[in-house]
């Protein structure tokens, strides 16, 4: 599958794109129909059959180049660069769809999100030679080979990795109790008494901690049902009060 899909459409529908490789192989019209059908509903192009190849957008043309390669039931898949001209959504689309598959994949990428996602195996090339290979793991492992040709960790699992481990959030219901005056006139005669009334409502409360140093390692985020810390009571907030053990659980509280 092409890095620029532009490059390898060239039938006029999307149906005779994903047929025009079975054709090839000689097989009956049935089967290219019931192979064609098959990989459209795998890349989620069901209805797209006499769509203009060239007229989708360029997630829909990436999805449309792997059914095509999908109806030829290859063994090995090899994909250039799948990420490329992605936004967020149909990267995870994709790699949901790849992540399905019962095919050896082989990419040729510099998204390490995916590289992480989908394989077990990393070979670096670099200035044209091939100069480690890894189990994926250890090639994350090894930032001198992460950083050689100008590779790190995608911004958004960079981000997404502090994120989870300065802040979270959690849910606590509060019980509240209020009592207040309700002024009534009768003529000239103005006299209040006292309502009393309580509800029960959610407030989540966000944490920040203390950042580590940039330069420390990342570390994995911890269960949601290991105790992380502890929230001592404040004197100047009558609400605040303290949670041991079950930081991450909703919980009521009366006021």
């Amino acid at each position: 599958v092409f890095q620029d899909s532009a490059d390898q459409l060239f039938c006029p529908s999307c149906y005779e794109e994903v047929a025009f490789g079975p054709r090839q192989l000689g097989l009956s019209r049935g089967e290219i129909k019931k192979r064609v059908a098959e990989v459209f509903e795998w890349v989620g192009l069901v209805g797209f059959d006499e769509r203009v190849p060239l007229n989708l957008s360029g997630g829909e043309r990436k999805r449309l180049a792997l059914a095509a390669a999908l109806a030829m039931q290859p063994q090995i898949l090899i994909l250039d660069e799948p990420t490329a001209g992605l936004d967020p959504a149909g990267e995870e689309l994709l790699l949901g769809i790849l992540k399905g598959l019962d095919v050896t994949l082989i990419l040729i990428s510099h998204d390490l999100f995916f590289v992480r996602q989908l394989t077990r195996r990393t070979l670096v090339l670099h200035e044209g030679r091939l100069i480690q290979d890894y189990r994926t793991e250890e090639f994350f492992a090894d930032s001198n080979l992460t950083s050689l040709n100008q590779l790190d960790f995608t911004y958004r699992n960079r981000c997404g990795l502090e994120i989870m481990r300065l802040q979270h959030e959690h849910e606590h219901k509060h019980l509240h109790h209020h009592l207040h005056e309700h002024p009534h006139r009768h003529g000239d005669q103005v006299h209040s008494h006292p309502h009393e009334h309580e509800h029960e409502h959610a407030h989540t409360f966000s944490h920040t901690h203390r950042a580590e140093p940039a330069d420390a390692p990342l570390v994995p985020a911890r269960s949601v049902k290991e105790p992380t810390h502890r929230h001592p009571p404040r004197t100047d907030r009558p609400h605040d009060h303290e949670h041991t053990n079950h930081e991450d659980e909703p919980h009521p509280h009366e006021h």
